[in-house]
């Protein structure tokens, strides 16, 4: 009987509850069949593409050609657009498990089902070691209130950043970092706590990022700890050379991963210090939260006053459960003075929220970006809460230890289901009340796309939409093109081909336009547009018929010819020059090239000086621009195929 109790129990607290929570946050997208999916077709529907992607890819003959991985056929005719976002490798092998028995979606809404009880089960099988001796119903409620927090429940819009079950291991591992004995943790404890940090860096650079924040809050304490009692000696331990193949293994296959975002990095730069800075929690936003919660925040955006929030994603509301255990932790600490486990992970929270807070413009998170990698290219810094949040559990499992209730049995267990239930009711929200979609009538459209594409001779196409936002639009032309193998022009990702990429308008005739004219300007490596001849741009009308038109290219531009040399001609049309390089009479492909600098184009008339010479040596195109007045030249360094002006010489002559 005892044993059949225990099973129940078991039950209960490992699968039931987080069941529980996850069919409350999912509720509209499971009572409605999956008509309705959360939150919105964009960040939603752009992670269901690039988790369709990474299955086809590693599931076909192309997994050993990672070049076709890191350029799926969006942003036509760029290369390693994924590097542009999140490139879900770890979240894949967890949707690739249902993608053989669902389709894409069902697999999708499975993979995050999955997901979010893995997170709830790996944070609690950590409490359950760092806090052996606390009840088995605050573990749960510590687990509950901390992994479906508001704070992370609204990253459902930004699903990539849901994988959070290494943090449970992590947890353990900086709890016997702060509160052991110093020289209990090894040379080969450190190298397993650093393998952790990068196979959690296998599912989300964000997760990365700030695991290693809070890593390094707790082993500055362990470091202090070190110091004043004078204990700097650093075993081996056992298994080093097991954890030390781990951590070469992971960190082989993130240097792997993480080279294609280096050269994004190049191209697109890191992310503007102030900005980060600016998107940082605000003191206002720990108490900010959604109007859709059962038991709302202090402050929705629609109540707060504006000048106490600036900044992205500043809603970062942790739920009252977590508040009024978080309060009841410090109230535990000061009655239980001599426990070192509540003492280090407080430090370690108030320490995490601190550096982390923004006031004007001023943040100690300034000196932890130059401490850890990759934290220059993270604009939504707010997220550094959701990992706050998850290191807050094993101060609020330590303090429970503590919390016992000496009443008949039949009342403790009425009091402790009312606890639980008032878990539930702090992170519980409002039926309709959260984001959603209608997903049934998307599907309806990108089917019609679909079947209309697939009926044609296209090589690629834009979807020329209406009545819709542009996002929305450039996802469903996504999923199109995952369904079709026709690439499309279109694309939504976390950055832009650049800043006159027609995003929000429309015409496929100004899209495809601007392919041909202003993409070679840009510093994106591209594939031969020439062997995609047939265009196409498709769009659906009122009466929901798609219809498709072949792109007519501009007026084809014959510049006058102003120089000629060997097989280099220098023309101008418009005030504007531009090349044609023809290695022989036969080369019928050759055409004119607009010569471009900073992005501009180089105008033909430039006061006294002309152009007085051309010349290719080893691939490169030499053009001489003269001022004879001044015996003044410049002898520019020219890209043949691209038209981009890569520098300059500046030569005198003559009497000075």
């Amino acid at each position: 009987m005892n044993q059949r109790i225990g099973a129940t129990k078991s039950l209960l607290h490992w699968l039931i509850v987080p069941f529980i929570a996850t069919s409350m946050l999912l509720w509209p997208t499971y009572s409605s069949g999956l008509e309705t999916l959360q939150t919105d077709p964009g960040d939603t529907l752009l992670n269901a593409y690039f988790l369709e992607h990474a299955f086809q890819h590693l599931t076909s003959s192309n997994i050993f050609n990672p070049g076709q991985f890191w350029s799926p056929s969006f942003f036509w005719p760029v290369n390693n657009t994924l590097t542009w976002s999140d490139h879900l490798l770890g979240q894949s092998i967890i949707y690739g498990i249902f993608r053989p028995i669902f389709n894409p979606i069902n697999a999708y809404v499975c993979w995050v089902s999955t997901t979010l009880i893995l997170n709830y089960i790996s944070i609690r099988k950590s409490l359950t070691k760092i806090s052996p001796k606390t009840k088995d119903i605050w573990v749960s409620i510590s687990t509950l209130v901390t992994t479906f927090s508001p704070a992370i429940a609204i990253q459902l819009g930004h699903p990539q950043l849901l994988s959070l079950f290494i943090i449970g291991p992590i947890l353990y591992e900086c709890h016997r970092l702060m509160t052991e004995k110093t020289e209990s943790f090894t040379l080969s404890n450190w190298a397993y706590l650093s393998c952790l940090l990068l196979i959690n860096g296998f599912f989300n650079i964000y997760t990365f990022v700030y695991a290693c924040y809070g890593v390094m809050i707790c082993s500055a304490i362990h470091i202090f700890k070190r110091i004043v009692n004078r204990s700097m000696r650093l075993r081996i331990g056992n298994n080093l050379i097991l954890n030390t193949g781990c951590l070469v293994i992971a960190g082989l296959i993130n240097l792997y991963i993480y080279l294609p975002y280096l050269q994004t990095l190049k191209t697109f730069g890191s992310r503007p210090i102030d900005i980060i800075i600016n998107n940082l929690p605000k003191p206002a936003g720990w108490l900010l939260g959604n109007d859709w919660l059962l038991v709302p925040p202090a402050w929705t955006y629609q109540t707060v006053n504006p000048s106490w929030i600036s900044g992205h994603e500043q809603d970062i509301f942790p739920g009252w459960g977590l508040l009024i255990l978080l309060m009841a932790a410090v109230l535990t600490q000061f009655k239980k003075r001599n426990n070192t486990g509540i003492q280090n992970w407080l430090i370690a929270i108030t320490l995490m929220i601190l550096l982390t807070l923004s006031f004007d413009g001023e943040s100690g998170w300034i000196i932890m970006m130059k401490l850890l990698p990759g934290a220059g290219s993270l604009r939504a810094s707010s997220r550094v809460a959701m990992m706050i949040i998850l290191f807050s559990a094993p101060c609020i499992a330590i303090a429970a230890e503590n919390w016992k209730l000496n009443l008949k049995k039949l009342l403790n267990a009425v009091c402790e289901f009312a606890a639980l239930s008032a878990s539930f009711v702090s992170i519980w929200a409002i039926p309709g009340g959260q984001y959603q979609f209608p997903y049934k009538e998307w599907e309806n459209e990108v089917t019609l796309l679909s079947n209309e594409l697939k009926d044609t001779d296209c090589d690629v196409f834009w979807y020329q939409w209406r009545n819709q936002p542009p996002f929305r639009a450039h996802v469903l032309a996504m999923h199109a093109q995952s369904r079709t193998n026709i690439p499309t022009a279109n694309g939504y990702s976390g950055q832009f081909p650049s800043d006159d990429w027609p995003f929000t308008n429309s015409s496929g005739q100004n899209a495809f336009s601007w392919l041909s004219e202003e993409l070679a300007g840009t510093s994106h490596s591209s594939k031969e547009m020439s062997l995609y001849p047939k265009r196409c741009i498709i769009s659906i009308d009122k009466k929901n018929a798609a219809s498709i038109q072949h792109y007519k290219g501009p007026e084809k531009k014959t510049p006058l010819t102003i120089l000629e040399k060997q097989n280099v001609k220098i023309g101008e049309y418009h005030n504007i020059l531009y090349i044609l390089v023809q290695g022989n009479k036969n080369n019928s492909r050759a055409a004119w090239v607009r010569l471009i600098r900073d992005g501009n184009s180089i105008p033909s008339r430039r006061g006294k000086y002309q152009i007085t010479d051309a010349r290719i040596e080893d691939g490169i195109l030499f053009i001489t621009d003269t001022n004879r007045a001044a015996n003044d030249k410049y002898v520019w360094e020219i890209d043949i195929k691209t038209g981009s002006f890569e520098g300059q010489v500046h030569t005198i002559s003559g009497n000075r």
